[in-house]
């Protein structure tokens, strides 16, 4: 299909567009709501090596990345989430459930653990319904990864493990991102729709509507031909009738003579 051609279709289709879109619109926002609003808590760590002059920067900024990537990776783990709840935070333990499964899940949502490429920095984030658990969790998790870092790498004391920022808040929910949603959700609808355009060009979303006025002008354009026939016969008859009475002059011929009075007196 040319260009041109699709272009004048797409405006020939403007309603089925919106249609659409509108419907990929609230779709969007019905699951987007249906979700639980969430605040998040950020803090960053810094993984120090305590090495000796003997060793050059490049292993030492090596061996941070590598212990940095290894304790993100852990803070998702069962043990790491044993730590973290028994900080003494008064982390509310009942939000993640009492099935392990349903632990394991609900805290792989809670928190977003990841080391920043090549700096040896770990950035913690913590997601949770209430403002003050998000916190709380955040500050648990940087915690546990300062003072018990050791537990889940094999250097000893070598390694250590600074808090670069205090935790931040947000003052508002960020999960779900309701205007990334609602845009996404747009993008989405418009791209199917011109896909479904482009695909199946002959179709009409409004196929009932169609058909009634199709119907109606069928039944216009028989109504209309009824009355023309109609029409034609009127005429038909009124010639005939015409063409049997006599013509004007036979009557003006038939006419009695008139009298004259004057002549008989």
């Amino acid at each position: 299909m040319e260009l041109n051609s699709f272009i004048y279709l797409i405006k020939s289709k403007i309603s089925t567009i919106l249609v659409f879109v509108a419907v990929f619109f609230v779709l969007g926002m019905i699951l987007t709501l249906s979700q639980p609003l969430k605040y998040s808590s950020n803090l960053r760590l810094l993984v120090v090596q305590n090495s000796s002059g003997a060793s050059d920067s490049y292993t030492t900024t090596r061996t941070n990345e590598y212990i940095s990537e290894i304790l993100s990776k852990v803070a998702y783990s069962t043990s790491f989430f044993n730590q973290t709840m028994a900080s003494g935070l008064n982390i509310d333990v009942n939000y993640f459930g009492s099935n392990p499964k349903k632990i394991s899940k609900t805290w792989a949502k809670t928190i977003d653990v990841r080391p920043v490429n090549n700096t040896g920095i770990i950035a913690v984030a913590a997601y949770h319904p209430n403002r003050d658990q998000a916190e709380k969790i955040a500050r648990s998790v940087g915690n546990v990864l300062i003072t018990q870092n050791s537990t889940y790498h094999g250097l000893g004391d070598k390694i250590s493990v600074k808090l670069l920022d205090e935790p931040m808040t947000s003052r508002y929910p960020v999960k779900p991102n309701l205007i990334l949603n609602a845009i996404l959700s747009l993008i989405l609808g418009l791209v199917f729709t011109l896909a479904f355009i482009y695909l199946f060009p002959d179709s009409n979303l409004f196929k009932k509507k169609y058909l009634i006025n199709n119907n109606w002008q069928e039944n216009n354009a028989q109504f209309n031909h009824l009355n023309l026939h109609n029409q034609q016969a009127e005429d038909e008859a009124f010639h005939l009738v015409e063409e049997t009475l006599p013509l004007e002059a036979d009557f003006v011929q038939n006419e009695a003579p008139k009298i004259d009075w004057h002549k008989d007196f």
